[in-house]
């Protein structure tokens, strides 16, 4: 998905039922749901990675994980929704009469990044292999600068 088809909607009912079967609908709270702290989210991936989509949602209390919560969700939360180009994604929801804004983190899978290239592949020039022990996801990176 791109940001275009997030915002303006999806372009065929196969990609709408695609992105709901990876990410949940409107009113639930995609996988991997967790509030964090301001201080978290100040030093996330959001002010690194690309963003690449973005979703409105009004999260229903029952469909919340209270035990993921920084405080208890009493009402239904408004967020939007942050798709991120790599790892976890991010949400913000405004608690208007309180003044504050709160923070979360979402994501299929929270990596656990073993570097794989000593035992499966040549490292050139810097050039690192990874693998996720919990999922099985590879990704690679240069460390060369």
């Amino acid at each position: 998905m791109n940001y275009q088809k997030i915002v303006d909607g999806h372009h065929t009912k196969k990609e709408a039922e695609e992105h709901e079967t990876k990410w949940g609908g409107f009113n639930f709270s995609p996988p991997g749901f967790k509030e964090v702290t301001a201080e978290e989210f100040a030093q996330s991936g959001f002010f690194t990675w690309c963003k690449v989509g973005m979703e409105f949602r009004q999260i229903c209390v029952e469909n919340i994980d209270q035990s993921k919560m920084l405080t208890p969700v009493k009402q239904m939360l408004a967020v939007t929704m942050f798709y991120m180009n790599h790892d976890a994604n991010f949400a913000m929801s405004s608690d208007y009469w309180s003044k504050k804004v709160r923070y979360f983190m979402f994501a299929d899978c929270y990596h656990d990044w073993k570097e794989i290239s000593a035992t499966n592949n040549t490292a050139w020039n810097c050039y690192h292999y990874c693998k996720c022990s919990k999922c099985g996801a590879s990704h690679e990176y240069d460390s060369s600068g």
